[in-house]
């Protein structure tokens, strides 16, 4: 018989108590950049309502500079010994997988195949995190495995066709591309062109819909796993998450559409926009493709045609647009926050955004403004998802919503350059694998944005591009009329 005596168990508690202990404080220090930043705002935030409670400038001065080098403090880290930085996901060329280290395709019973199809449609679990049916209410899982099951079959059938599936299909979508600018460019108001026009971007959504990335090589673009502060993030359970996210956009909801009718008042605008809107429900003709009133597209006029149909001739009818627009830009900033920080960082975003006094302007006023900005939160948020995983759908997707930006609000142009500027820091900041992994996806999403924005250039051709630069020419700094007062 082997025995303990009372000395060693005393021993063994207390070592377990100190390992315990140690490990409490490590979890506390990996953590400081949350509860460093959080303090560190915290002091910001005394020293500006000591400057707006009339204080002393200098001691709102040393909160400010106490909140900086805290800041900068929580978030120094000294890497790893000889200067070489701490990393934790493979750098672009060790990506690259080997043919030699290839698995081998061997053929599976027909059984097996479709057990690991259906495998693959779900991330490998990591921890409480991972997203499976198993982790949602029984309810949603069974919605959730047939759908599961249906697009794993979709992917599997996109990949054994390949090219003999995208070619026929690129085809496709080419012939009714051109089709639709032949019949829009004889007449603009043909609704045949339209109805062309959804038949391409359809035809383009399908033709990449479920495709791998190509060569099965993932983005250059790290996530959340990435940073050095990773392991001191708190994780969360899905559970909460997703009860978390629910809450964030009720919130939002509720606090865009109390007293929807009366505040934030009634601006000379909206009445001029919800004039055409409203002639557009009694039957007034107006080409969808056309420009309404201070040369805003014709397509925002319908949208706020569709709402006063569904919620009623007055100014909650108008302004349930820009609310839609409004929660789904918040789902957008959640989304993107959390693929690119991690779930913490993706809901503070959204709630923040939420909350925002300026985006609940915006979101309360029937203006073309919101749309505009919610197409750009949906761009970006599926740009991210594209230099992240490299998945065909995602390139088509962001190119067409920054291609719909254009139908709203003046300032959408600017997106232009923007993508622009988007596509010079990933070469510079790529340079070679830029080449190997995101030009192709670039020039996918050039041609959905131009797919978007095909009936639009087709009507501003006749229009002599009037309506494209007018506004930029009336409010621009470097216009000829306004030199002078720059």
């Amino acid at each position: 018989m082997i025995t303990t005596s009372k000395r060693d168990v005393v021993v063994r508690v207390r070592g377990n108590r100190a390992a315990a202990t140690l490990r409490g404080v490590t979890a506390v220090w990996q953590a400081r950049s949350w509860w460093g930043g959080f303090i560190a705002v915290s002091l910001g935030v005394v020293g500006e309502n000591v400057l707006m409670a009339g204080g002393d400038a200098d001691i709102a001065l040393r909160y400010y500079l106490a909140g900086v080098v805290l800041l900068i403090l929580a978030l120094f880290h000294p890497g790893r010994p000889g200067g070489l930085p701490r990393r934790t996901h493979a750098s672009p060329s060790e990506l690259e997988i080997a043919p030699e280290a290839a698995p081998s395709a061997a053929p599976l019973p027909v059984r097996r195949a479709r057990t690991a199809a259906l495998a693959t449609a779900w991330p490998t679990p990591t921890g409480r995190r991972s997203v499976t049916p198993a982790t949602v209410p029984a309810f949603v899982a069974r919605g959730i495995r047939g759908t599961g099951r249906m697009w794993a079959r979709w992917c599997g059938l996109r990949a054994r066709l390949g090219w003999r599936f995208t070619l026929p299909a690129l085809l496709l979508t080419a012939a009714l591309t051109a089709a639709t600018a032949f019949v829009l460019v004889r007449n603009i108001t043909d609704s045949l062109g339209g109805w062309l026009w959804v038949g391409a971007m359809a035809a383009l959504i399908l033709t990449f819909a479920g495709a791998h990335s190509p060569r099965n090589m993932p983005g250059a673009l790290g996530g959340p796993e990435s940073d050095f502060f990773s392991r001191g993030v708190p994780t969360l359970p899905v559970r909460w998450e997703v009860a978390l996210a629910v809450l964030m956009l009720a919130a939002a909801l509720v606090l865009r559409v109390v007293n929807l009718e009366h505040m934030p008042g009634i601006f000379g605008d909206e009445g001029e926009r919800g004039m055409d809107a409203r002639a557009i429900v009694e039957g007034r003709a107006a080409p969808l493709f056309g420009l309404g009133w201070w040369s805003v597209p014709n397509l925002y006029f319908y949208g706020i045609a569709w709402m006063i149909r569904i919620f009623g001739d007055n100014m909650v009818g108008e302004r349930m647009l820009s609310v839609v627009s409004g929660v789904l830009a918040i789902w957008f900033v959640y989304r993107t926050g959390r693929l690119l920080f991690g779930v913490r960082a993706g809901l503070i975003a959204g709630t923040l955004l939420a909350v925002s006094p300026l985006w609940l302007q915006f979101s309360r006023e029937g203006g073309e403004s919101t749309p505009t900005g919610m197409l750009w939160a949906g761009g970006f948020y599926f740009l991210v998802r594209a230099l992240r995983f490299r998945r065909w759908s995602d390139w088509t997707l962001s190119g067409l919503l920054y291609g719909f930006s254009l139908y709203y609000y003046a300032a959408g142009k600017l997106v232009v350059p923007l993508l622009g500027f988007v596509g010079l820091y990933c070469l510079i900041r790529w340079r070679l694998y830029f080449f190997k992994r995101y030009l192709l996806g670039f020039v996918l999403l050039g041609v959905a944005f131009g797919l978007a924005f095909l009936p639009y250039a087709v009507f501003l051709q006749g229009d002599q591009w009037h309506g494209f630069f007018g506004r930029a020419q009336e409010t621009s700094i470097f216009s000829p009329q306004h030199q002078a007062n720059t």
